[in-house]
């Protein structure tokens, strides 16, 4: 693991010459900018794990985010490697349901000493409960955040996080009582205690969390991040942008539900196999996986029509909006020029109740999808001249007025 390596995973660039405040508030706030509090592993077919190496590489080389058990632990191996004097305690989250803490401890936070003073740090609390910046530990000042005014409660040794907002502008009126917008101006977030924590103090609630059909992450997804004006928030499929505004005393938020096609990363299944489109920094790119290939005629195993790759990158897009008139010169292109797949090959291709049907020049094939057995069956033969008007007409419903010039140069060609 390499300190410099998590500096550019946050992006910061500023001068590091000793663990003081002013250095700790930049790498928090940079933290909370660019890596996610979210519990996607969950719905995806992963499971978070409690292993630095493991999080480390899920956080900082994979630029995924993390939930508190993931996000704070590294930055407890980030503030040590940085030479701050940290120590790892757990807290209780606030129950709304019954209205008191949770008994058992599920919220990983750090404590630093910088020139004797105590300092509470927490980078994965995500939404609108996401501190920026450290919290010194004074019992019952406010200490003005860009969100709103945090305070520490010290109740007999038990310290108590409380949060106090602003009035909640909903812009879609649809949304106005949505369970989403928390309307409280005060409330209450985690308590804590300062006896120091280990990893396994909480491994088997961090096991809970992801397995429990009781868990909340186990009843959704979750992704948030800051952001320089606020932060963004999907839950669900529910995205929300939130604006500060404490001139007016406000936040501004913007709710819209969001259309399974753009959720990136997230495995979409259709009879072919698994699609997914990945966002890279504003550009789409569609993948599919999908199942072995198995040729009943031999002759044709080795053949280059058949695709032995199980995922295989498709084609990128951005959302520009286009006109047909972007399309005219590749489009002539695509008929006219000798290096054109299109000029290449005749292609004709339909799919079918159980998979598809393909003709590529005179080779005729069916190929029957079978999910079950996580294979793909597929027939091939050559089709003689005299065949080529009948497999048009009953296999694909074509009638051709022109007669079909025999091509199919070696250029490859999946099916």
């Amino acid at each position: 693991m390499d300190l410099q390596e998590y500096f550019r995973r946050i992006r910061f660039s500023g001068v590091y010459e000793k663990p003081d405040l002013a250095t700790l508030r930049s790498v928090h706030e940079l933290h909370v900018m660019n890596v996610p509090f979210e519990n996607l592993s969950l719905h995806c077919g992963e499971r978070n794990t409690m292993d630095l190496q493991i999080i480390y590489e899920k956080i900082v080389k994979n630029h995924r985010g993390g939930w508190c058990c993931e996000n704070n632990l590294l930055f407890s191996w980030v503030l040590g490697e940085m030479g701050y004097k940290y120590t790892t305690l757990g807290s209780k989250i606030f129950n709304t349901l019954i209205n008191d803490f949770n008994p058992l401890d599920s919220h990983l936070i750090n404590l630093v000493e910088i020139e004797g003073k105590p300092y509470i740090t927490d980078v994965s609390y995500g939404l609108s409960c996401q501190t920026w910046y450290p919290l010194e530990m004074i019992s019952g000042k406010d200490q003005q955040q860009p969100s709103g005014v945090f305070r520490l409660q010290n109740d007999g040794g038990k310290w108590i996080l409380e949060k106090t907002g602003r009035k909640q502008l909903v812009q879609n009126e649809a949304y106005t009582n949505s369970n989403l917008v928390d309307k409280r101006l005060t409330k209450t977030i985690f308590s804590f205690v300062l006896t120091p924590r280990g990893v396994d103090h909480f491994l088997n609630k961090s096991e809970y969390l992801q397995t429990s059909p009781e868990s909340l992450f186990t009843q959704k997804s979750i992704c948030s991040v800051q952001t320089p004006t606020g932060f963004r928030a999907l839950i669900g499929w529910t995205y929300s942008e939130v604006t500060f505004n404490p001139e007016e005393d406000a936040d501004i938020i913007e709710i819209k539900e969001v259309a399974d096609k753009m959720i990136s990363g997230k495995d979409q299944q259709q009879p072919s196999g698994v699609f997914r489109l990945q966002n890279d920094g504003g550009k789409w790119i569609l993948e599919k996986t999908g199942r072995k290939q198995l040729v009943r005629n031999e002759a044709y195993t080795n053949s280059n029509l058949v695709d032995k790759r199980l995922t295989k990158t498709i084609f990128s897009f951005v959302l520009t909006p286009r006109a047909v008139a972007h399309f005219l010169n590749k489009s002539e292109y695509l008929q006219t020029s000798p290096e054109s797949l299109f000029t290449q090959k005749s292609i004709c291709s339909v799919q079918t109740p159980t998979g598809f049907r393909a003709l590529v020049g005179w080779t005729y094939s069916e190929v029957t999808f079978n999910p079950e057995e996580d294979a793909d069956i597929i027939e091939i033969k050559e089709v003689a001249d005299s065949e080529i008007e009948t497999i048009l007409k009953e296999k694909f419903n074509i009638v051709l007025v022109n007669k079909l010039t025999t091509i199919n140069n070696k250029t490859e060609y999946k099916l």
